[in-house]
């Protein structure tokens, strides 16, 4: 076997394998002989067919077979050992000959190979300084997520008067005319919280109690309620009955009020609410903190992630073996079943998604270098672990289900894949971000919330401008 290797200075390679007789003569032969035993041909018995019949019958298969294996196993051995760090994989060189296996005649076969080799770069921008938003959890913030918490798990008791805000009431109501209940109008039942009432809705509520009747215009019962809304909540009328005729005025009567009393800050609903690690208000609240702060520090990582990505694509410089990897993208187009693309489509598919996706997979490689990260299989069960929990929310599993439910996940190639770049990612900026140059701003939650929401529309109308663009250019093509 005999391996040249010439690097090129356009951060290509040509590697040309020959392969000797004496390289796959032996392995020929002993092929030809297990072919022999196994054939069963018309006149010979079995394992008697002459090897001069299984030689031109099988013979050139066989060689070529061979060869291509002994080829392909020299090929990556070499690539292995000699430490040769590739883009894509080794395409057939433009001026490789046609070959043409000829058995008996002992022939040396030359293969020809172009490569693309992994560009030698620094990595540029990692000594920026970067912002960084600090989200600062406030007492009131705290408060509001208790309180909620302690309406969910309060009950509700009946009162007779002096109504007050969280107070839920219901009517019994008949549609008017004139002054007077309509005969045959329409009559309706809803509940409506005080604090949701229109203002002189609620002024007449306020000052009544549990029997009493009140007259108000069903339009102006709850603030904010579309006409829409009150056809279908407060009068309960259905899709077909919605457009029909129905006078504004209506007297009520007030035939129930049920007022919410919070639940109290015991250590049995405490430990419901959060787990028996938590057992008093003030272990609550640091929990809550906690809690929320980790949320919003994932955010604020990804906002410091998307722009550490930015920067290093925008100042790290790479010469990448263009030419090369538009061949390379051409020659194995068609892996995956697609329909074929023309050259013109390469070169747009290269330069609109490719090249750039590219250049980040070798930036994040030297990161992950440099930073000797690796994932574990464990870690990747975790993680599968995690998605049960997301796909099926609130669902108590039991442990055989959940195993097989985690055993089908890993059995599956692309969630393992999937998890195990998620994982990987992950785990490279925040080694990263420990080096990183961070300008820190504290930021009530409020504020950045508002910041992300600014922020997330941005980039929604950046892709939709792109995409216009892209639309118009593809237009233009067509005519």
């Amino acid at each position: 076997m005999n391996i040249d290797f010439t690097n090129n200075d356009d951060q290509t390679a040509l590697i040309e394998v020959t392969v000797e007789p004496q390289d796959y003569k032996e392995d020929f032969e002993s092929e030809i002989k297990s072919y022999q035993k196994k054939v069963n041909l018309k006149g010979f018995r079995k394992g008697k067919t002459p090897k001069s019949m299984i030689r031109k019958m099988y013979g050139s298969s066989v060689l070529t077979e061979i060869v291509t294996k002994k080829l392909q196993d020299a090929l990556f051995e070499y690539l292995d050992s000699e430490k040769v760090d590739v883009l894509g994989q080794p395409i057939p060189s433009e001026d490789q000959e046609p070959l043409d296996f000829k058995v008996g005649e002992d022939l040396s076969y030359s293969f020809k190979f172009d490569l693309g080799l992994v560009p030698d770069f620094e990595l540029a921008g990692i000594d920026d300084s970067y912002h960084y938003y600090d989200a600062v959890i406030s007492d009131e913030v705290i408060d509001q997520q208790i309180d909620t918490l302690r309406r969910r798990g309060g009950t509700r008791e009946s009162v007779e008067s002096d109504f007050e805000e969280d107070d839920l009431i219901s009517f019994n109501a008949r549609e008017m005319e004139a002054g007077e209940v309509k005969d045959n109008g329409l009559e309706t039942t809803f509940e409506v919280m005080v604090s949701m009432m229109e203002d002189e809705f609620k002024e007449k509520v306020l000052a009544a109690k549990v029997g009493d009747a009140i007259e108000f215009d069903i339009f102006k019962v709850e603030k904010d309620m579309s006409d829409e809304k009150v056809r279908k909540y407060l009068m309960n009328l259905d899709e077909e009955e919605a457009d029909q005729e129905v006078n504004p005025e209506f007297r009520g009567e007030i035939v129930d009020a049920t007022r919410l009393i919070k639940a109290d800050l015991d250590e049995e609903f405490l430990t419901t609410a959060f787990g028996e690690e938590v057992k008093t208000e003030e272990e609550a609240r640091e929990f809550i903190k906690k809690d929320l702060k980790q949320y919003l520090d994932e955010q604020a990582d990804s906002l410091l992630f998307q722009e550490v990505h930015d920067k290093l694509m925008e100042e790290t410089e790479i010469d990448m073996p263009d030419a090369f990897l538009k061949r390379w993208m051409l020659h194995n187009q068609n892996e995956d079943g697609s329909e074929p693309m023309t050259a013109e489509d390469i070169e747009q598919r290269y330069d609109d998604q490719f090249r750039e996706s590219l250049r980040w997979q070798l930036i994040s490689d030297k990161i992950l270098k440099k930073y000797e990260v690796t994932v574990e299989k464990e870690e990747i069960l975790e993680e599968l672990g995690r998605r049960i929990q997301q796909y099926m929310p609130g669902q108590q599993l039991n442990q055989e289900v959940y195993n097989q439910i985690l055993q089908s996940l890993a059995n599956d190639e692309k969630q393992v894949q999937d998890a195990h770049g998620q994982i990987r990612t992950t785990k490279m900026f925040k080694a990263l971000k420990v080096d990183l140059n961070l300008d820190k701003e504290e930021i009530s939650q409020d504020d950045f919330e508002a910041k992300l929401k600014d922020i997330a529309e941005a980039r929604q109308r950046e892709a939709e401008a792109s995409q216009a663009s892209q639309d118009d250019l593809e237009i233009g093509e067509e005519e």
